[in-house]
């Protein structure tokens, strides 16, 4: 059985406390009692060879390879999520770009995966389209893009890729999606495209270190009675 953690206070630092009462100084003070949106615990792999990879308690390694190809599979072709949360960073370059955190659980008590929008201005949109392929173009998330350019203003779009939390998650671009963001009266306005569906959220204010606009949307056919 693993071992189960406790946290104590110590004039040394915070220590966790094992069943064993064997005890292991924690180096980090932020992650503690730090929780997964998806239920699990984050806590280091003790006894792991490799520090990036999970470990389930029958000893079967986690794949973030296989999890987020996957999934972003299914995003492209328009499957919506059970939840997804954006953190909004304040804009830069004079108001040109935004950067957009996007947190995806697919279905209830999965893990979660990791992605991210840099988004730009109607005046930066070549970016965006200079080296996406013409079919894609489109699509229905590229076109949405281009629409939302010409029809208002405080517009700006990225492109969706994973955001490595680990060095296991793969770095790609998923096709067929996108993120709008557009700043509107109670914060900011978010679109995410993914294939022929959306999803969209208001992210209000926040007072973080990192973050100044967050947000959250659960897909509601999940909350449908059953019968």
């Amino acid at each position: 059985m693993a071992n189960q953690k406790k946290f104590t206070n110590s004039p040394e630092g915070n220590i966790i406390k094992l069943q064993n009462n064997k005890t292991i100084k924690q180096q980090n003070n932020k992650t503690q009692n730090l929780i997964h949106i998806s239920g699990d615990e984050v806590t280091s792999q003790i006894g792991s060879s490799d520090p990036n990879s999970l470990t389930g308690t029958r000893g079967a390694s986690f794949s973030y390879e296989k999890l987020y190809r996957e999934e972003a599979l299914k995003l492209k072709a328009g499957k919506l999520p059970f939840y997804v949360s954006v953190s909004i960073k304040g804009v830069k370059s004079l108001g040109a770009r935004r950067e957009v955190n996007i947190d995806v659980i697919p279905n209830s008590a999965d893990k979660p995966i990791f992605l991210k929008s840099f988004t730009v201005n109607k005046g930066l949109k070549w970016e965006l389209f200079r080296d996406l392929p013409k079919e894609e173009q489109t699509q229905y998330a590229w076109c949405s893009v281009g629409n939302a350019f010409e029809s208002a203003d405080h517009i700006k779009a990225g492109k969706i890729i994973t955001r490595r939390k680990f060095r296991t998650v793969p770095k790609f671009r998923i096709s067929n999606c996108a993120c709008i963001t557009q700043d509107c009266v109670d914060g900011v306005l978010v679109n995410l495209f993914f294939g022929n569906s959306e999803v969209e959220i208001v992210a209000n204010p926040v007072d973080t270190e990192f973050f100044t606009y967050k947000g959250d949307w659960k897909n509601p056919i999940d909350d449908m009675e059953v019968l």
